[in-house]
């Protein structure tokens, strides 16, 4: 496995649940309005939490290189992508190609 790849599935590990709160957040704001009265509360703020707390997470924890464990959240972000974008193909922090082989465990 190389460190692209392992990058590639935190980062789709931590894309789905956001996906999922934002989602339920969407989802308690239209049932609210199409029954005409206010959002459903119960559903939103529950959705926007999953959503903030994981986005925090791979904002500051989740998405490190391998290698150095430098963050690399703010090149992966910026696409909105379930992947490392191709053109990234070093770790800017340590400088070790994201095609690298990982060492095995």
């Amino acid at each position: 496995m190389t460190a692209r790849e392992r990058v590639n599935a935190r980062l789709r590990w931590m894309v789905g649940p956001i996906y999922l709160g934002l989602g339920l957040f969407v989802l308690g704001i239209i049932i609210g309005t199409t029954t005409g009265k206010r959002p459903i509360l119960a559903i939103s703020l529950p959705g926007f939490a999953i959503a903030f707390i994981v986005g925090m997470i791979a904002q500051f924890l989740g998405l490190r290189c391998p290698f150095c464990r430098g963050n690399l959240a703010q090149f992966l972000w910026h696409r909105g992508n379930l992947r490392i974008d191709p053109r990234v193909c070093f770790c800017p922090y340590c400088g070790v190609s994201l095609d690298k082989e990982l060492p095995s465990n």
